[in-house]
């Protein structure tokens, strides 16, 4: 025990034991705490969000003529085309490019910031359909912004509501479920057409094919008013 406690006895060794302790000592006052004076966003930090807000409203109506996806918002609905993925994603790139800079996420925390009571979806990992969504809140079409799934979510159980009330009989639980898949595709690629039974879940579940079978000559025209109504 004294040979291994030997070392300790030599003074160099203990004075650097000494002063490794007081750079690392910590001095917690449990008497006088400190008591938190402001839990919001900083001055400046608000003011760089409502200038980065004001950036894409400016470029919006600069743009609305040049862009598909702006002119598509500011055309009456009966005159609207179908909204395209490839028409978001152009729309995407003009505003995530510099000097913009725009991207979904800063946007989407610019509006969190300046309007928090009016902003959903927080935590939501963005995706790029939530333009649609921005652009929406940005021209006063939307009081709230929402992640767009959920937008298409409930614009999807009126949508269905309302057929099952109007039609002879409702729709079926397989039909039903595909609707369900349609409206999921919708949710991530703003639009569905034919062409979109060869992708992903709706190929697995067996394509145009069993879509056809299922609900015949009114899929083109179900498709058509899901593309209209659960989107715009």
């Amino acid at each position: 025990m004294a040979a291994a406690c030997a070392p300790f006895d030599k003074p160099d060794l203990r004075d650097e034991i000494e002063n490794a302790r007081r750079e690392r000592e910590q001095i917690i006052d449990h008497i006088n705490l400190d008591q938190v004076t402001f839990s919001g966003f900083s001055e400046q930090a608000e003011t760089l969000a409502t200038g980065l807000i004001q950036r894409f409203a400016d470029y919006i109506a600069a743009h609305k003529d040049e862009i598909a996806a702006l002119d598509f918002f500011y055309q009456q609905p009966y005159r609207r085309r179908q909204l395209t993925f490839d028409m978001i994603e152009e729309l995407h790139e003009h505003l995530s490019k510099p000097p913009l800079m725009l991207t979904t996420e800063r946007l989407w925390s610019a509006y969190a910031r300046v309007q928090a009571g009016q902003v959903k979806g927080l935590t939501s990992r963005r995706q790029l359909t939530d333009l649609v969504s921005l652009v929406r809140f940005a021209l006063g079409l939307d009081t709230e912004l929402k992640p767009f799934s959920e937008q298409v979510d409930k614009r999807f159980q009126e949508w269905i509501f309302r057929h099952n009330a109007q039609r002879g009989t409702a729709f079926s639980p397989e039909q039903t479920e595909w609707l369900r898949l349609m409206k999921d595709h919708i949710a991530s690629s703003c639009s569905i057409g034919r062409d979109d039974f060869d992708y992903a879940e709706l190929a697995d579940k067996g394509g145009l094919q069993k879509a056809w079978g299922l609900f015949g000559n009114e899929l083109d025209g179900l498709m058509d008013e899901m593309n209209e109504e659960l989107v715009a």
